[in-house]
């Protein structure tokens, strides 16, 4: 039988996301430790009384909500680091059904260095099925000093869809200095069909040094197949053609122009360039 965490979990106090430590809370009263060992025993036994019994635990004090919380962040760590991945999924899900209370606890987990790269997209990917109200967390940790952090948190902004991450995104582009960033920002750009990052993602293809983040900027700018983007796309296809570089940024510049253009992927430079979008009457 798996104990009851009823202190604040160390991994979480190293720092993350969101701040610099987990907030400090009132103790819990001695009723509240019975009666919460006996339902997390519910959760740990998959009784199908639970749901209940988390819905009474939700119902009491702040400290005790909390404390639910550390519980299933610990039995998500654990369970993950024993490779039972079943277990560690279903305490992320329960992490999710309790909405904002995670989100903090999440972010410590993503914000920390030393935990595996698994566990941290487990945890972003709690947070981007939380959706909207992780965005605030998630757009604070692009600063993070942790590059980590800063790329994890891009790829959630970008599944999440929320437009508020737009402008955070095109900075993290245009001036983070660890490529592995950048890609992800680009990434996360090209699922959005907005101006200000079709514009974000043209200018990572005119100027950008890094391969990956060239090709990664060229495939979302195709998969919005942004008319605006095929001299900028040209210009560099025929950069790239000139030094004969790798194959692969070429091949992701003709990809994207292809998309948007509708011409065959071997055509000539000059003929992407001729190419006008229909005008429709």
């Amino acid at each position: 039988m798996r104990c009851l965490v009823l202190l604040s979990i160390a991994v979480l106090a190293l720092g993350g996301c969101a701040s610099d430590a987990v907030p400090e809370r009132p103790p819990l009263s001695e009723a509240e430790k019975a009666s919460l060992r006996e339902y997390w025993e519910l959760y740990v036994q998959r009784n199908p009384r639970w749901p209940e019994a988390r819905a009474r635990w939700l119902a009491m004090s702040e400290a005790a909500q909390n404390t639910l919380v550390e519980n299933l962040i610990r039995a998500m760590a654990d369970e993950f680091q024993r490779n039972c991945l079943a277990e560690a999924r279903r305490a992320s899900a329960e992490l999710v059904l309790l909405d904002r209370r995670s989100l903090d606890y999440l972010g410590f987990i993503v914000g920390d260095d030393r935990n595996s790269r698994g566990l941290r997209d487990l945890a972003v990917g709690c947070l981007v099925d939380i959706g909207t109200p992780a965005v605030p967390g998630l757009i604070r940790s692009l600063d993070s000093a942790r590059f980590q952090a800063r790329r994890l948190a891009a790829r959630g902004l970008g599944q999440i869809g929320d437009r508020r991450a737009i402008a955070p995104l095109c900075r993290r582009l245009a001036e983070d200095d660890n490529f592995v960033v950048r890609r992800e920002a680009a990434i996360a750009l090209g699922r959005f069909a907005d101006q200000e990052a079709m514009r974000a993602l043209c200018r990572a293809v005119a100027e950008d040094r890094e391969p990956l983040v060239v090709e990664a900027a060229a495939a979302g700018l195709g998969a919005q197949r942004c008319g605006g983007a095929v001299l900028v796309l040209v210009e560099r296809l025929e950069t790239e053609e000139r030094a004969g570089s790798s194959l692969a940024v070429p091949r992701a510049l003709r990809d994207a122009l292809r998309r948007i253009t509708g011409l065959e992927r071997t055509s000539a430079p000059a003929a992407f360039g001729q190419w006008r979008p229909e005008k429709h009457p």
